[in-house]
């Protein structure tokens, strides 16, 4: 690799988006590991941390530059990566949602209309011009025409990777079990659909005739946080557990006793029909098996370690799948563990987005 320095800028509330934060670590980690000088730098969004984040860029002497995409500051970054071109960096913008979609998520996100709406014109206006000055956009979904009109040629679409330590705790959890133990950790959100599982389980428990009791543990707080308690509680469940946000032994102990990792089961509430969300990969990791609602690019259809439910509101797919594994097995964990780190590891990852700016 001819390279040897790498750094990665963004705006991020580090205490709102920990898996944020995580992403980008790892990122530096696998680049660290690829034999290059890395740099962490990591902006609060207030308008101090925009400014400190615009001249560290603007005095950055590293060969290629990550910077986290933000509607907001990019058209002053515009020429900031001007400055950087002739000066012969290599610059990736990491986009971690499509724009088109993020203009959908300004409806529940800005309340008030007239900012809102100011806030989407602001959108169009700095339109694809702003990333004309990259050497590469990273993409993991696919972006809506007006945001790619120029730039389309520069962009590659790539499923979101994650650092795997070979010491990763495994889940120790058996199929076929009297159980069935269900995982979903979130920064809860409406568009991670939980609110679907809590009724699919509810349907379930009314149902009844399966030959195990089936498990939810939800892991994490946020936004969506009191609404799927208060389901849970209107819908008496008590089979599911909330633990709030948990790290360290506290996850682990948790994801050990769990039989598969429910990923994002509401992308049609964002837009979206395809997502290549973290949170699926850290569970494989794990080895873990995955339910998930829409496509990722990096599992090929009927994965045999990813089961998919339709993207809307209904919940017949999923009690389809708890029927369906009373006369089915899962994935062995070595072997979904082992897909991960060939598939979805960031190490992989970076090295085909720096063999893109190689040339």
């Amino acid at each position: 690799m001819k390279f040897k320095s790498f750094s990665y800028y963004a705006f991020v509330d580090a205490k709102k988006s920990p898996g944020v934060v995580k992403k980008i670590r790892n990122t530096l980690s696998a680049a660290e590991q690829s034999g290059l000088e890395v740099d962490e730098q990591i902006y609060n969004t207030s308008i101090k941390g925009v400014m400190g984040c615009l001249i560290s860029i603007l005095i950055c002497k590293s060969e290629v530059v990550m910077i986290r995409f933000s509607d907001l500051v990019f058209p002053v970054l515009f020429f900031i990566m001007i400055v950087m071109r002739l000066k012969g960096q290599k610059i990736i913008i990491d986009v971690p949602t499509p724009r088109i979609v993020g203009l959908k998520e300004m409806n529940t996100a800005i309340a008030n209309v007239f900012k809102r709406g100011g806030r989407k014109l602001y959108s169009y206006a700095s339109a694809s011009w702003v990333m004309l000055p990259a050497n590469l956009i990273v993409q993991y979904a696919d972006e809506g025409r007006y945001f790619s009109f120029g730039v389309i040629h520069k962009t590659i679409k790539i499923g979101n990777g994650i650092l795997i330590n070979d010491d990763i705790q495994m889940t120790k959890a058996i199929w076929p079990s009297t159980e069935l133990n269900l995982i979903a950790v979130a920064q809860l959100a409406d568009w991670h659909g939980y609110d679907r599982l809590l009724r699919a389980l509810a349907e379930a428990n009314k149902i009844g005739g399966f030959s195990y009791q089936i498990n939810l543990t939800i892991v994490g707080d946020g936004e969506a946080f009191p609404s799927l308690k208060r389901l849970a509680l209107e819908l008496e469940l008590k089979n599911v557990v909330f633990t709030g946000r948990l790290t360290g032994n506290d996850l682990d102990n948790v994801f050990q006793n769990s039989h598969v990792g429910v990923s994002s089961l509401g992308l049609y509430r964002k837009g979206l029909n395809e997502a290549s969300d973290l949170k699926t990969r850290e569970y494989m990791s794990r080895g873990l098996s995955i339910i998930a609602a829409g496509s990722d690019p990096d599992f090929v259809r009927n994965s045999p370690f990813r089961f998919v439910i339709s993207n809307d509101d209904g919940i017949s797919d999923l009690l389809s799948f708890f029927k369906q594994l009373q006369h089915a097995d899962l994935k062995k964990p070595q072997a979904i563990c082992s897909y991960a780190k060939n598939h979805l590891s960031i190490n992989s990852k970076l090295l085909r987005i720096l063999s893109a700016i190689e040339s």
